[in-house]
C-alpha cells in the first residue's frame, strides 16, 4: 500500500487535542478530521472513550516518545533526566511539602509521603526546548484525545480502514467498533496481540486486514517527525506544532489568569499553584487554595465541564472548590457564580 503522510493541518490538530479533554469537543475534533460517516469517525469516537480509561497507555505513550527522541536527533526539542538532586525535582518537593503543612489538616487523603518517595525514586523526565526553557510536550501524558486522533492516523496510514469497509461492502453498521478499537488500541501498545478483524472467513483467509509492525509507535513517531520518512518541512511541521501547543496552552493560562483577576477584585486571600509543571497543579490537581478564616480551601479551575470526577475530589478535602469556567463568570461547584460563591456563602469577600 502506498505511504502515507500526515499532512501538516492534521499534526496540528493533532497536537491541539493535546490538552483539550471535553467530551463533546473530542467528537467534534474526530468530526472535523475525518468527517461523520467515515469508519475513521468511528473508530477515533471509540478509541479516545477507550484511551480515556486506560491510564496506562497515557503514560505508554509518552514513554515511547521519549526513547524516540532519545535515539532520533531532532533539534527542536530534548529531554532531561530529573534526579533526586535536580533543581527541578527539589523545588517541585519542597511545593509540595508546603502545601501539606498548609492543607493537611483539611484534607483526609494528602498522603504527599508517598508521592515524594515515589518523584525521588522515579524516573522523570522534562522537556525542554534547545534554549533550555519548558517546552509544552511536557503536557502530553495526560490526552486522550490527541492519542485517539494519531492511532486513527496509524491505521489509516496502513489501509485498514478502506480494506475494512471494501470486505464489508461499505456498512459501517456492519462492524462492532467497540470491540474494533479495544483491539487495535490494544495490539498498537501491545504488538504481539492479533488485531480483531471483523470481516468473514473468505476475505480474512485473503491475508490481515492490516501488514503489523513491529514497533507500532516508532513507524508513527517516523511519519510525524523524522526528516528521512516525511515528505514535507519536518522543521516547519514542528513549529507549528508547538506553536498550536502553546496557544492552548495560553488559553488554559486564560481562565486561571481570570479566576485570579477576581480572587484580586473582591480581596480573597489566595495561593496560586497553576504554573508551567507545577508539582501541587501536575500531581494533585490544585490550581489555587483560598482563606476561609483559618482554613484554606483547595480550588480547581477548569475552561469547562469535562470530567465526571476531578482529581482534587481524591484528596477528600473537607471543602474542595471546582470553578468552572462560563462567559466571564465562573460556576462554582456547580451551582453559584463568582461572587454568590464566595461573598454570599462563605463570606470571604473583602471589597470595598
Amino acid at each position: 500500500m502506498a505511504d502515507y503522510i500526515l499532512k501538516e493541518d492534521q499534526l496540528k490538530l493533532v497536537v491541539e487535542l493535546l490538552k483539550e479533554q471535553d467530551v463533546s469537543e473530542r467528537i467534534d475534533y474526530c468530526k472535523d478530521t475525518f468527517g461523520t460517516r467515515t469508519p475513521e469517525y468511528r473508530f477515533c469516537t471509540k478509541a479516545a472513550g477507550y484511551i480515556k480509561s486506560q491510564k496506562s497507555y497515557q503514560s505508554d505513550f509518552r514513554k515511547y516518545l521519549e526513547t524516540y527522541v532519545d535515539n532520533i536527533v531532532m533539534d527542536r526539542i530534548m529531554i532531561e533526566r530529573l534526579t533526586k538532586d535536580h533543581p527541578i525535582l527539589t523545588k517541585g518537593i519542597k511545593e509540595i511539602e508546603g502545601f501539606k503543612t498548609l492543607m493537611g489538616g483539611f484534607c483526609n487523603n494528602l498522603d504527599t509521603d508517598e508521592l515524594v518517595r515515589r518523584l525521588i525514586d522515579d524516573e522523570h523526565v522534562y522537556y525542554k526546548r534547545p534554549d533550555g526553557e519548558y517546552s509544552v510536550f511536557n503536557r502530553i501524558d495526560t490526552n486522550y484525545s490527541a492519542l485517539a486522533v494519531a492511532l486513527t492516523f496509524y491505521y489509516n496510514s496502513k489501509g485498514a480502514f478502506e480494506l475494512l469497509m471494501h470486505d464489508m461492502g461499505n456498512k459501517l453498521s456492519k462492524v462492532d467498533w467497540n470491540s474494533l478499537a479495544v483491539s487495535w488500541i490494544d495490539h498498537f501498545f501491545n504488538e504481539e496481540l492479533e488485531p480483531y478483524d471483523p470481516r468473514s472467513e473468505n476475505f480474512r483467509a485473503s491475508g490481515p486486514i492490516f501488514d503489523t509492525d513491529s514497533s507500532p509507535s516508532y513507524v508513527l513517531f517516523n511519519k510525524m517527525f523524522d526528516p528521512k520518512n516525511i515528505k514535507v518541512d519536518s522543521k516547519k511541521i514542528f513549529d507549528s506544532i508547538l506553536k498550536v501547543l502553546k496557544d492552548v496552552r495560553e488559553r488554559g493560562f486564560a481562565t486561571e489568569d481570570l479566576f485570579q483577576e477576581k480572587l484580586d477584585e473582591y480581596g480573597i486571600p489566595y495561593k496560586r499553584y497553576a504554573r508551567d509543571y507545577g508539582f501541587v497543579d501536575r500531581f494533585l490537581g490544585v490550581d489555587f487554595v483560598v482563606q476561609k478564616g483559618n482554613e484554606w480551601l483547595p480550588v480547581q479551575v477548569k475552561s469547562s465541564k469535562n470530567e465526571p470526577q476531578y482529581r482534587i475530589e481524591e484528596l477528600d478535602c473537607d471543602e474542595p472548590i471546582i470553578a468552572i469556567k462560563d462567559g466571564n463568570d465562573f460556576r462554582l461547584n456547580n451551582s453559584r457564580g463568582f461572587e454568590r460563591y464566595f461573598c454570599d456563602f462563605l463570606k470571604v469577600c473583602r471589597k470595598d
